[in-house]
Order: structure tokens, then sequence, then C-alpha cells
């Protein structure tokens, strides 16, 4: 089965567990890049408006094409109760025509079921999993059970969908 993480990082926390994801899955990885800065007070101000709104934003090209992987695993911070501009414009631009996603966040204390939500309606379908991480956990370490859960949920779900194809 043939994976792509995808993933938008801000602060590094989600490229953080991205690449662990990518790392133990053997899955290839690519880094959604927004066009505008994010740096400094006005970047902050730009990201606040941008999620309030759920503004989609210009990002860089894909130089992997997600429509040739079995399934995606798209990474996010979460902004005002939402998936962070650079994912939503991914996923207006790919999430049709993903075959299988998953999805993780990034977040200081909650949001993400409204970010999963949102991701989901989206791609127009159902995640085979969802996690999110407390930035704070990220930072200190303390991920790793809950990574380790999210990656062995994830290789019991390919495992079925290998053998329902076999």
């Amino acid at each position: 089965m043939k994976i792509l993480v995808v993933y938008y990082s801000l602060y590094g926390h989600t490229k953080t567990i991205a690449e662990e994801i990518s790392s133990n899955l053997a899955a290839d990885i690519e880094e959604i890049r927004e066009l505008t800065s994010r740096k400094g007070v006005k970047g902050w101000l730009l990201t606040a408006i941008d999620s309030i709104f759920r503004r989609s934003v210009p990002i860089g090209s894909s130089m992997l094409n997600p429509s040739n992987y079995d399934l995606v695993i798209i990474g996010t911070p979460v902004w005002a109760f939402t998936m962070s501009c650079g994912v939503r414009s991914w996923l207006k631009k790919y999430g049709k025509n993903l075959k299988q996603v998953a999805f993780f966040a990034t977040m200081g204390k909650n949001g993400d079921k409204s970010t999963f939500t949102a991701m989901e309606n989206l791609c127009s379908k159902k995640p085979l999993l969802t996690t999110a991480f407390i930035d704070k956990t990220i930072t200190t370490k303390w991920y790793q059970t809950q990574l380790d859960k999210f990656l062995r949920e994830i290789r019991e779900k390919i495992t079925l969908i290998n053998m329902s194809h076999g």
C-alpha cells in the first residue's frame, strides 16, 4: 500500500508528528507550503483573520500526485477551531481525488472535532482514523504513547484493507 503524509506546520509541531508517522510507516512525505508569509505580528494577525473566515490561500505546487497513493494522512495545526488555511487550500485542490484518508492535528487545547469534520467535508469521505496532539506534549516529548497508538491502529486498518483486496 502506497502511503503519503501531507502536512502544514507553522511552528514545527505538526512537522514533528508528520515526520515520525512517515518514518514509521515508510511513507512518502510532503509539506504544504503557503506562498504568504505568516511571520511576525502581521503574520499572526493574518493567520487569525484567515482562520476565522475559513479562507483558502495560495499554496505551492505539490511535487507528488496524491491520487497515486492508497492512503493519504493529512496533518494540520488547529487555528480558530479549524484546519490551517494551507491544508484547506490543499484539500480543496486534491481532496476529492483521494482514495483513503486519515487525519491528525496539533493544537493548544481543543478544536480537533470541528477541524476533522471540516476536513472530511472537503474530502467527501470519512477518514480511516483521526487523532489530535496537544502542543505542549510535543515540546516535552510526551506524545509518543498516543503516536504509537495511532500508528498501531493505522497498521491494523491497512491490514484489513489489504485483506479485503486480496
